[in-house]
């Protein structure tokens, strides 16, 4: 990701969303996007997937973003398919090994899940109040991608 596409998804980020401001608004999360800025991709990607934003829904393209985001590293949609693994695939093993992926990229709800899993012994997770606690510090405390 270079600077001009932080500089476009910032611009995007400071615009006024009155109505009378979504084209300028979306005009610069796309030009970020095209720029490979991965929170302006999974931006735009929860955008198709609810037809927000006076978008169209359209779920396929919400999935190729969503696709390219997590493959640029974006926590959230890290964080999704450990979901994902977890209840729809019902793959543990992979649901883990993402979970761990996202946190470390900055998802704060990947940090809560994850002090939520050892807290219960859950997953494979082995039953431990200190590393839930650890979490849960983490979570609270820490710089978090907030999109």
């Amino acid at each position: 990701m270079g600077k001009k596409a932080e500089q476009h998804y910032q611009a995007a980020l400071n615009i006024d969303l009155k109505h009378e401001h979504v084209h300028q608004y979306l005009s610069n999360l796309c030009t970020a996007a095209k720029l490979r800025h991965p929170s302006a991709i999974y931006t735009l990607s929860l955008f198709f997937q609810f037809g927000d934003m006076g978008l169209r829904q359209n779920l396929d393209l919400a999935e190729r973003l969503r696709q390219i985001s997590f493959k640029l590293n974006h926590p959230h949609a890290i964080y999704t398919y450990a979901l994902d693994a977890f209840f729809k695939n019902k793959d543990s093993k992979l649901g883990l090994e993402l979970l761990n992926r996202a946190q470390k990229c900055g998802s704060q709800a990947a940090l809560w899940h994850m002090s939520y899993l050892h807290a219960r012994g859950k997953f494979g997770c082995k039953h431990s109040r200190s590393l839930a606690t650890f979490y849960k510090r983490q979570a609270e405390n820490g710089k978090f991608t907030i999109i």
